[in-house]
């Protein structure tokens, strides 16, 4: 034995003497062997979930849900209260509108709103709906113009025979331009 090592012919042992000497050098743990053999098995068997993912166009444990997405810049004249008519759903529809966000952009040179309204119109079987919706400004470093932002995450629905807007009262002595921006999914209904 040069410098304290032995020198073991492993070809000539038998390999139940294999497996004890494997255990003294510590590669293989009696104790541990089978906790790791589970984690690995374990860690297998999960694959197949981490390489799932879902569609945003096609819902497959929901097929009756398709998305919807609206977006429409208005100009709003000094003194005008015109409600902006995002969608409007016919009486006859079988489809109830689930909107989920929204985003509204104000845009003028002069006095802007800082609060908006979206309201759901009343059907001949619905009630009529209104939040107040605020926007706050935010700082534009070129030009006279201002800028009001909002946006939230909420839910909306609008049934057959409803419609679906935005409005305000522009108190400026200048016009406004209002960009609406709305996401959501339409869910077919029994």
């Amino acid at each position: 034995m040069a410098g304290g090592r032995r020198r073991i012919d492993f070809a000539a042992m038998p390999s139940h003497v294999n497996f004890v000497l494997l255990q003294e050098n510590k590669m293989i743990d009696k104790r541990t062997l089978l906790p790791r053999l589970a984690v690995l098995g374990g860690l297998a068997f999960s694959l197949p979930i981490w390489g799932q993912y879902s569609s945003p166009i096609r819902d497959v444990s929901d097929p009756g849900r398709a998305p919807f997405q609206s977006f429409s810049q208005n100009l709003l004249l000094s003194g005008d209260n015109t409600p902006i008519v995002v969608t409007s759903l016919p009486v006859s529809s079988s489809q109830r509108l689930v909107v989920d966000f929204i985003n509204l952009r104000v845009q003028g040179s002069r006095t802007l709103p800082s609060i908006l309204t979206v309201n759901v119109s009343a059907s001949a079987t619905l009630p009529g709906f209104q939040i107040t919706f605020p926007v706050f400004p935010i700082s534009v470093l070129a030009g006279a113009q201002q800028i009001s932002l909002g946006l939230q995450s909420f839910r909306f629905y609008v049934s057959a025979g409803q419609t679906l807007q935005v409005q305000t009262l522009n108190q400026g002595s200048a016009a406004l331009f209002i960009d609406v921006a709305m996401t959501g999914h339409y869910v077919s209904l029994p």
